[in-house]
């Protein structure tokens, strides 16, 4: 998509793609690699309205927040939810960034 598509948004959006499709594909040993996708998280804005964008932005930082995994490590809790949860939400910023992608102008 960020081949034919041009704007000042394009290569923000098409890295923060880039960055949660290799934490959601690759291999578990990159899983510290949300370091990156969290830092690019505010592309997310483009093409949304301010009370959607806050809120998942809102929702990506909460659940991946150290009080949300200290939840489930006190509590001795499995950590299967926890990472059902973080997948779950990184797709949808997944998701969320190819409609970001689609909405840009073409060449």
């Amino acid at each position: 998509l960020a081949r034919s598509r041009h704007g000042a948004d394009v290569r923000g959006i098409a890295f923060l793609g880039m960055s949660i499709g290799l934490f959601l594909f690759g291999p578990l040993s990159w899983l510290h690699y949300l370091i990156v996708p969290l830092l690019l998280a505010p592309a997310l804005i483009v093409g949304m309205s301010r009370s959607a964008s806050i809120a998942i932005l809102a929702l990506i930082l909460i659940a991946n927040s150290n009080p949300v995994l200290n939840i489930f490590a006190h509590n001795k809790l499995d950590f299967l939810p926890y990472t059902a949860l973080i997948v779950t939400i990184w797709a949808l910023a997944l998701g969320l960034t190819l409609r970001a992608l689609a909405y840009q102008p073409r060449d």
